[in-house]
């Protein structure tokens, strides 16, 4: 019990001085969902790395996954927070937080061994001061098959999804050499109605070594030619006799089309860190 105590005031201690970035608001945790890892499991993690984009340099993060599992429904309460660099056209650099929670619920429809077919729904808060969104509330809901199992050491899976999504921007103003200004869409506020498709491929390259990819792509509905784009490739790496601890490194791209004002459209960061099962 103490072990686990430690465990739990670390993070709430990580969660204060370090904060994972949802890049154009999609929250990849695709790994934890897979069939195989379907348990009752609370992971704590941490990362760092380098980033570029609306992050200048460096960023840290601290991350908290609940997930509860019965009868094949699945349960799970995600939070992340985030502090990084961030520079102001060139001129002003300060350190910026962002912060986002996820609530999913998984309904079984078809269930199975080899095919089975899901009810995935899920409600996203985030604050984002890289991206000037004040609020974001986003919610989803759409059918996700089982994966396609190859000699069980390969497997792909994807989804589509429909998204309902509000965001409110900040109102605040920017300064750079020629003075202060005010953004041109600042405080605004909108309602979009979005596609959320991924495609998942997982290679396990041997005991305890793992490859995962995640592809999202989140046109609006109205106008494809507004869209985003998040890609997430990953090594998990959990050593021997240690099936409660993964290392883990990524890379991460996101592109959005139609950014807000004075926001980089493309952000791509290179991260490492570790994952802890503490129940």
């Amino acid at each position: 019990m103490r072990k686990y105590l430690l465990y739990l005031a670390s993070f709430l201690t990580l969660m204060f001085l370090v904060q994972d970035i949802s890049y154009s608001g999609v929250m990849n945790l695709q790994y934890h969902f897979r069939k195989n890892a379907r348990a009752n499991e609370t992971i704590v993690g941490g990362d760092g790395g380098l980033s570029g984009g609306n992050v200048s340099s460096f960023m840290i993060s601290g991350n908290l996954l609940l997930k509860y599992v019965k009868d094949d429904h699945l349960v799970s309460i995600y939070g992340n927070a985030s502090y990084g660099e961030q520079e102001t056209k060139g001129v002003k650099y300060r350190i910026s937080s962002s912060f986002t929670q996820q609530i999913r619920y998984h309904i079984p429809v078809i269930t199975g061994d080899e095919s089975w077919l899901e009810l995935a729904t899920f409600l996203q808060y985030q604050y984002d001061e890289f991206k000037r969104i004040k609020t974001r509330i986003a919610n989803g809901i759409g059918p996700r098959p089982g994966v396609l199992l190859f000699d069980k050491k390969l497997e792909i899976s994807g989804a589509v999804s429909y998204m309902f999504e509000y965001v409110r921007l900040d109102s605040a103003t920017y300064s750079n050499s020629s003075g202060i200004h005010q953004y041109t869409d600042m405080g605004e506020g909108k309602v979009e109605h979005r596609l959320s498709n991924y495609i998942n491929f997982g290679l396990s390259l041997s005991q305890g070594l793992n490859i995962f990819s995640t592809t999202f792509y989140q046109p609006l509905l109205t106008e494809f030619g507004d869209f985003r784009i998040f890609h997430d490739t990953s090594l998990y790496i959990t050593p021997k006799g240690m099936s409660s601890l993964t290392i883990y490194m990524k890379f991460v791209w996101a592109h959005d089309s139609r950014p807000p004002d004075q926001v980089d459209a493309t952000d791509y960061n290179f991260q490492s860190g570790i994952m802890v099962s503490v129940f």
